[in-house]
């Protein structure tokens, strides 16, 4: 498979998992401990900052993350391509 094949197979892999546990089992399985952490770390960082009630360094600190993790959220929610917002805004619907 060559690596365009790669990312188009991980790009659609949402439209395989029929439960969230399915889509759980297989992050727990491709990813380590650590890269799980940071995916989940990184969205609540995205969270937080679109819910625009803390700042970036009370994020930090009720995350338990750098607040350089922060920054790097809040550069997507501000310069990224909107997608970070279209899904937040579609999970608060």
């Amino acid at each position: 498979m060559h690596n365009a094949d790669l990312l188009d197979a991980i790009l659609t892999l949402h439209t395989t998992f029929r439960t969230k546990e399915q889509c759980q089992e297989f992050f727990n399985d491709i990813l380590t401990r650590k890269e799980c952490t940071i995916l989940k770390n990184r969205w609540g960082a995205l969270c937080l900052l679109y819910e625009g009630q803390l700042t970036q360094r009370e994020i930090a600190k009720q995350l338990g993350i750098s607040l350089e993790t922060v920054s790097r959220a809040n550069h997507v929610l501000r310069y990224g391509t909107g997608a970070a917002i279209r899904i937040i805004e579609r999970l608060q619907s």
